[in-house]
């Protein structure tokens, strides 16, 4: 495609970077069949329908890439234009080998993860074929040949789910872990050191509250801010160390979501165990909170309805959110969120325990309820 098919603005065909004109497209197809160009990547960014049926200066950017990326790069192969082989170079070993995954090969011991395609089987790509939430896309009706005809993928034979390995959902090869160990280690490393930020001590400090670990529980966390007396600065706190979990999934999900689990996961435990203060920091459900907002967004509502819920049954803030700390992993598991929900398990594991002070004050009825004074 190039900057013709837009033909009189139509704005399925609006994406970002924008398609281009016909010397650039060839020009492309030529850097790729000679090398010049490493991998091939989908942009796979799908937008609702409603989002697309605007303006075209309004409409939003993005189509589905994922789907047909295969497909759609087999023309390239039938028209003789790029070698089978560097198709399958650009699109799985190359990949792999440059971010370190333990994948994309056939050596022995290597993790069996083969696709098998019908290069001669023709497809049309309507309405029926689209996973993603874009009811319309760019090349839909155009006639391409089948992409995968069935999967085999650690000893398990089936089709293959988008969610497998690109979002953390699905069936499959769910739970194998296939970041590479520097990767792994560098998203860590960065989500450890946004999440051990101790937002609570600095902000205390910035407004002469002094040390807020020498009141209350002697926690970081935005409970024992409120103790100062300060709302303010317990809601800044709370938004602050839910968002320090947010920016480091998000940001490491970049490089996929197996880098945001593990960055998401470090800034969990960065909260609970800051180097900086001797590694003992807050409690963690407002950045349990955070990352749960970059990795799965809408579960952050079903937290939210459980924690109100329980808050108005019982009136107590920590029963509320062990509650919903104990229900959105299962509903996780359960929708098909594999690795981040079995993240979710462990951080709420830890989240008990880091809770059980107030576990024990609950089975004691000496815990205090929302609103209650002294």
């Amino acid at each position: 495609m190039n900057e013709n098919d837009i033909g009189e603005y139509r704005t399925f065909f609006k994406l970002s970077p924008p398609l281009r004109g016909e010397d650039d497209r060839v020009a492309m197809v030529e850097a790729l069949a000679n090398g010049t160009i490493d991998i091939i990547v989908s942009s796979h960014d799908p937008q609702d329908v409603d989002t697309k049926r605007l303006p075209f200066a309004d409409a939003a950017d993005g189509a589905i890439g994922l789907e047909t990326m295969l497909a759609a790069a087999l023309r390239l192969y039938h028209s003789g234009t790029v070698p089978l082989m560097r198709l399958i170079d650009a699109m799985s070993t190359r990949p792999a080998r440059i971010f370190g995954l333990d994948a994309g090969t056939l050596k022995p011991g290597a993790k069996a993860d083969i696709t098998l395609i019908d290069l001669e089987e023709p497809w049309i790509f309507g309405k029926d074929s689209i996973v993603s939430r874009l009811e319309k896309h760019a090349i839909r009706k155009c006639p391409l040949y089948r992409p995968g005809r069935s999967n085999l993928c650690c000893g398990k034979t089936g089709p293959r789910h988008l969610g497998d390995t690109d979002y953390g959902r699905g069936t499959g090869g769910t739970f194998v872990w296939q970041l590479g160990p520097a990767l792994t280690a560098g998203a860590a490393i960065f989500g450890y050191l946004l999440g051990s930020i101790p937002f609570g001590l600095i902000l205390t400090r910035m407004a002469g509250l002094g040390d807020v670990r020498k009141i209350g529980s002697g926690n970081i966390g935005a409970t024992n801010v409120l103790r100062t007396g300060n709302k303010k600065l317990a809601a800044a706190t709370l938004l602050l160390d839910a968002l320090k979990g947010t920016a480091a999934a998000a940001i490491a999900s970049r490089w996929g979501i197996e880098a945001g689990i593990a960055a998401g996961f470090a800034a969990f435990i960065g909260h609970l165990y800051p180097v900086w203060l001797g590694f003992k920091g807050g409690k963690g459900i407002a950045t349990y909170i955070g990352v749960l907002l970059g990795l799965a967004p809408i579960m952050v509502l079903l937290f939210a309805a459980i924690w109100l819920a329980m808050a108005k049954l019982t009136r107590y803030s920590s029963l509320s959110a062990l509650v919903a700390t104990l229900i959105v992993p299962v509903v996780l598991l359960a929708t098909g969120y594999g690795k981040i929900g079995l993240l979710f398990v462990v951080m709420s594991i830890i989240t008990w325990i880091k809770h059980r002070a107030n576990i024990q004050r609950l089975l004691a009825g000496t815990e205090g309820r929302i609103g209650e004074k002294g």
